[in-house]
């Protein structure tokens, strides 16, 4: 079995390069994907100014997040998007 995509996200937290856009497909029924989100938004992987967009199952709700911006639906399919101001 294969390691999660995230175990990237943990192995580097302080990179020397930042992004401006990230985009999470994670499997819906992955247990623990939602991990992903404080890995990239508490890192430094995001610039100032940047967005991330995390998508998932219509079970998780992120809208209480401080950099939480808005949420698109499509369908079963649901994006968070995040920007770090």
């Amino acid at each position: 079995m294969s390691q999660p995509n995230w175990v990237v996200l943990e192995a580097t937290p302080h990179s020397d390069y930042t992004l401006d856009l990230v985009f999470a497909d994670a499997p819906y029924d992955l247990q623990g994907s939602e991990t992903v989100v404080p890995l990239v938004l508490d890192g430094n992987l995001l610039r100032e100014g940047g967005i991330f967009i995390f998508e998932h199952s219509d079970d998780k709700n992120f809208s209480d997040h401080p950099y939480f911006w808005q949420s698109r639906n499509y369908g079963s399919v649901h994006f968070s998007f995040f920007k770090k101001d």
